[in-house]
This record gives structure tokens, sequence and C-alpha cells, in this order.
């Protein structure tokens, strides 16, 4: 316990740490918790996690006096290997405690009392996992030496004063050890993976009490963490709020902001800094209000400073940076407040929050607008379907005319039908192919009487005119048309018709509408091959951005041409 952390500790107090992992011995263990207490690096809102190596022992970690974990104590949590799922572990214990002629029964390397409510003895971790890595070996070498016969040579070498180097047998024994199935120890099923590694293993989730080490869930590789139900963590203090990492106060600290103006994130009033450069009020946009919410919520005082070159941050060619990036290394600020954007050679150098907003890199050109078109509402549909209406309805004129003129219910058919049923001598005459008798007492004409019908006049003849007129009114939806066919088959044809022109005119009305919404692009550029194999429009980006800095450590070459053909500016308005 002879050890003094108190540097260290003081060091992760003004990191603002709060969750803290210890992979110490129990002994020292005592000693590193003790001074983080008289620290302040202990209590509700602080975490400290520990390993195996001092749940193991944590015996030791007990009060003499009390019979009780110290206040500093308290609270912690970890993870040991599980000895409570193997079946071969009560056989064990029996075993032990009734071998009188092995290890006595209260060896403190391997029992201990803590662990469990009913305070029986149990068998510690360190234990389990020496006894089993005996019989792991012992299968292995079983496996070797009487089942494959193969020779092992024993390594000439003193145990107790050099270590054992490049033993041949070792990888034939470790392939065996590798490749065990099915095999239970104390710790439960033991196998492995290619590297090694536990396929199997459970792991305890323990939580020190006042007077016990409390197992509140486990962890496996295939089910993950599981807590146990009715059992929470109870962190230092008697806590059961969680401890968390985020800042809580900076209450008397006063930082340096350095800045740069880039719209809509941060914008500068420069009439306003000529005249005091410290009024808060000479600055706006998204980044500042985010500083003046967190100012409030922490409690710290600020100041802003600029850019020394207005650069955000960007490494030059002798590996030295530009920008607030600079200033941040040299110590003239303690925060870039500004939308920095996270890359590999930045993060090499600083330090970055979370990310308030995601973005890419995009490529963005000057818009041209389309000149004027009088023919603009031809667009919606291409050449081969305008010209394909135009003959559906041509074709359509023509199939209404001749089923008009066919049918017998259509306009010459009535008529042909009145001369064959009329019973004067003009129309005898007429269906015998004669001449007329000029008879004044013959019967009314029933044909002559269909002609001088008004119903049956020229105006409402399905002529080829007339059907013309129809089908471009339908076509535009003008309606209602005087003069439709009167047969069934000139009807079934102009319901066709209709119909198509319900899905043209849904789609020509659709089409019409996103032709005229959208602006489209004349400049044709859509990829960087397009960029760079034209020399019309230039192209490049602002000095120390993050698209530079990306530009430059690419590895594509379509990007390094890019970068060697780009013009840099100092800013966006440039």
């Amino acid at each position: 316990e002879n050890i003094d952390v108190s540097n260290q500790l003081l060091n992760l107090k003004r990191s603002e740490a709060r969750i803290f992992i210890m992979n110490v011995h129990s002994g020292y263990a005592k000693a590193v918790l003790r001074t983080a207490y008289a620290v302040g690096l202990v209590g509700p809102d602080y975490g400290w996690i520990v390993t195996d190596g001092t749940i193991k022992d944590a015996a030791n970690l007990m009060n003499s006096t009390t019979n009780q974990f110290d206040q500093f104590t308290q609270g912690m949590i970890g993870f040991m290997s599980s000895v409570c799922c193997s079946s071969k572990r009560k056989e064990f214990l029996e075993n032990w405690h009734t071998d009188t002629d092995g290890v006595s029964s209260n060896g403190s390397w391997a029992i201990s009392k803590w662990g469990t409510e009913t305070k029986s003895l149990q068998l510690q971790s360190r234990a389990s996992l020496t006894y089993d890595s005996v019989w792991v070996i012992a299968h292995a070498l079983d496996q070797v030496i009487y089942r494959e016969n193969l020779k092992i040579v024993p390594p000439e070498v003193d145990y107790w004063s050099d270590p054992v180097r490049n033993y041949p047998n070792g990888t034939v024994i470790k392939n065996f050890m590798l490749q065990l199935q099915k095999f239970e120890g104390l710790t439960g099923q033991i196998q492995f993976d290619n590297k090694g590694g536990p396929v199997k293993k459970v792991y305890d989730l323990v939580n020190f009490r006042r007077k016990d080490v409390v197992k509140v869930g486990d962890w496996s590789p295939h089910s993950g963490l599981l807590m146990e139900e009715n059992k929470t963590i109870v962190w230092n203090g008697q806590s059961e709020e969680i401890p968390t990492s985020a800042v809580r106060s900076l209450k008397g600290t006063r930082l340096r902001l350095g800045i740069t103006q880039e719209k809509p994130f941060i914008m500068i009033d420069t009439n306003c800094t000529a005249l005091d450069p410290s009024n808060k009020d000479c600055y706006s946009g998204l980044c500042i209000e985010l500083v003046e919410l967190l100012a409030d919520l922490l409690e710290f005082d600020y100041d802003y400073v600029l850019s020394e070159d207005t650069k955000f941050g960007s490494p030059e060619a002798n590996g030295t940076w530009n920008g607030l990036i600079k200033m941040l290394l040299e110590g003239k600020i303690d925060v870039g407040a500004v939308n920095f954007a996270m890359n590999k050679a930045r993060e090499g150098a600083i330090d970055f929050t979370m990310p308030f907003i995601n973005t890419g890199l995009v490529m963005t050109t000057k818009i041209k607008e389309s000149k004027s078109d009088p023919f603009f509402w031809t667009k919606p549909f291409d050449i081969d379907l305008w010209y394909a209406i135009l003959a559906f309805a041509l074709l359509m004129v023509l199939l209404i005319w001749l089923y008009d003129h066919m049918s017998p219910f259509g306009f010459y058919g009535r008529r042909m039908h009145a001369a064959l049923r009329c019973s004067c001598k003009s129309c005898e005459a007429f269906r015998c192919n004669k001449e007329p008798s000029g008879s004044d007492d013959e019967d009314e004409c029933l044909f002559e009487t269909r002609l001088c019908d008004p119903s049956e006049n020229n105006e409402e003849l399905m002529n080829v005119g007339n059907s013309l007129w129809m089908i471009a009114a339908c076509l535009f939806s003008i309606g209602p048309v005087e003069g439709v066919p009167r047969n069934m088959s000139g009807r079934v044809i102009l319901a066709m018709w209709w119909f198509m022109i319900l899905i043209v005119t849904a789609m020509y009305t659709a089409n019409l509408a996103a032709f005229l919404t959208v602006t489209r692009m004349e400049n044709g550029i859509n990829s960087i091959s397009d960029l760079i194999s034209q020399d019309e429009v230039k192209w490049g980006t602002v000095n120390g951005t993050n698209a530079e800095i990306l530009l430059g450590a690419a590895k594509s070459s379509e990007l390094e041409e890019v970068y060697k053909r780009m013009d840099s500016v100092g800013s966006v308005e440039e």
C-alpha cells in the first residue's frame, strides 16, 4: 500500500473525467481508492470499474475492524470469471472439504467467504481458473502422447531462472488445446476460438456493497450483458443513479473560444467589432447560440478570439498547422467553437466533441436558367408519344365514320332500311332498279319522310368533319359536343378513346407540373469524371477547410487530378 498516486489522480480530477477503469491488484486498489476519496474522485457522481485482479482478492479491501468495505470502496462494479454454472463445482467443493490429505480447506488463496447471501465457503475464480488450466493442458498432452503417439521432448531449461523460449513442441500442444471440444470445468464449458479466446465463457458483473460483493448480472459472447431481475447497481453513497462522464459545471472558468466567420454558423458584424471586439452582440449564428446555451447550463464565462488567418485549420507542407488548429496547439485558445468537420488528419492533432450535424462533400455549380421556349407545353411527352396520340386520334375518326355508314343503326343505315320497307312506287322502282312511273296515287314515300324529318338533318351526320371535331373536343376535355354515334359499335370505339384520354391527361398534367417546377441545369456536370474532362467550368475549395484536407489526402487518380487543378480561395464570398 506504500504507493503515491496523488499527482495522477489530481490530473484526472482536472480532466473532468468521472468514469474510471482500474486494473490493479487488490493490495494496490485500497491505496488508490483511499487517495481518490481524499481528492474528491469518489462519490455518487463518479463510477469506478475494477477488473478480476481486484475482485478475486476482495477480502483484502475489507476493513478488519468493522468487517465491511470502507466508504471509498463501496459502489464499485467489475467483471470476474463466473464459477456458478458448472455441474462439477458442487462435487469439487464437497471433495475439497472432505479430503484431508490435500491442501487445507481454509486456504485463503482458494476459498473466500464473500459473494453469496448465505456466506458459505466459495471457490475463488482464480483457483477455479487454475484448476481448469491444469486440466486443459492435461487433456492436450493426453491427446498428443497417448492418442496421437507423438514424441514430446521436454525443454532443457531451468524453470526457476531462465524463461522457456522457442519450445519446439509448444505449437503442437497449443493446437490440440484449441481443438478441445465439450470439456466442462469448474468455470463452465471450455472451448477456444482460432485465436485462443474463450467461446463459451461467462463473466459475472458484481457490485461492491457495504458487507458483500453481490452479483447483479452476467456477460457472455453470445448473449451479451444480462442483468438479474430485482437487482440494481448501488453506486457510491448508496445512489442508484448511473454516473455520467458529462461535465456538470464549469463555474468560475473563463474560456477563450476561437471562431471564424462561416455563415450561417458564425456571422460577425465587422462594424460592431471595429468599435469593441469583446462585445458579444457582434456575433451571431448557430454556433454562437450553442455557446450561449452551454454557458448558461455549465455556468462559465468566455471571450471570442478570431482566427489569425481566418482559416479553420489544415496541415502545411512542413507538417505544421494553420488556422484555429494552430492556435489550439499553441495554447492561444481553449476551444474551437466553430463548425469543424472531422477527418483523420485533424483527429490526430486535436480532440472533437460529439458532432451536432452530419454533412458530406458535395459539388455545387452555378445554375443556368433555361431559355424561354414557345413549345414548352410539348416537353412533358416525347415526340414519339405525340405522334402516337395523333395517329390514334385519326384512327378513331376513321373508325367512327366507317361504323356510322356501315352499321344498320347509323345515319345511312336507317335511310337504307326505310327505302327497303317503303311501299311507294318510287321505292319499288328503286329496289327493282327501274324508272319510277310518276303516278299521282302512289303511297306516301317513307324514304322521303325520313329525309324531311328534322331529327335526320345533315348537321347530325357523322361525317369525317364531325367525327374529327368530336375526337378533338374529347382530347381537350371540351363538352358536351353535339352529334355522337347512335350505333353501339361507334359508341364502344368512342368509349375506348375516352379511357385513353383519361390516362393521357393525368400523365400530361403530372409531367407538366414537374417540368415547370424543376429548373434544369445545362452544364452537364454530374460526376467527378465530367468535371475533369471539361475546361469551361473552373473549380476550387476554401483554404483550410475539410474539403481541401480530404482532397489533398485522396488516393484516387480522379480526386488527385481535382486537387491538382483546383483554385482555392480564402473565403466562401470569394
